[in-house]
């Protein structure tokens, strides 16, 4: 059973990743960056292919965090552990899915992240998350 400090620590950090989650899409929606031109589509198809495909997840006391690159697109699923059980956590569950342009993941016109062989970093509001390639 967690003590009082700690469900409030673990409640706070429900709160704030569920307040970026409902306002990430109004900053989605709210950007429109045209700065990506033919010029920068047409050097994509000339640079050397490297496959990102694969299952990148991160796995800790607070997070199970699992994304999935499949050719230029990524679909992810994050889900807190609450502390009392799978029913209460898959209630925390947040979906997320955009495109993969190069090295970088993008959720319409923002960058949320960037990808190695073997790693990938994303940043969804104010939050941060390293995982790694299974």
């Amino acid at each position: 059973m967690l003590s009082k400090g700690k469900f409030e620590t673990k409640m706070k950090r429900i709160m704030r990743l569920k307040f970026w989650v409902m306002f990430l899409p109004i900053l989605i929606c709210g950007c429109n960056d045209n700065s990506k031109n033919s010029d920068e589509n047409s050097s994509n198809s000339n640079s050397q292919s490297i496959s990102y495909d694969g299952i990148y997840s991160l796995e800790d006391n607070s997070v199970n965090f699992k994304i999935i690159i499949n050719g230029n697109s990524w679909s992810g699923e994050s889900m807190l552990n609450t502390g009392f059980g799978y029913e209460n956590d898959s209630q925390t569950a947040e979906y997320y899915e955009g495109t993969l342009i190069e090295d970088q993941l993008y959720i319409g016109d923002v960058n949320v992240g960037s990808v190695t062989k073997n790693f990938l970093d994303i940043e969804l509001g104010s939050q941060s998350f390293s995982l790694y390639k299974n």
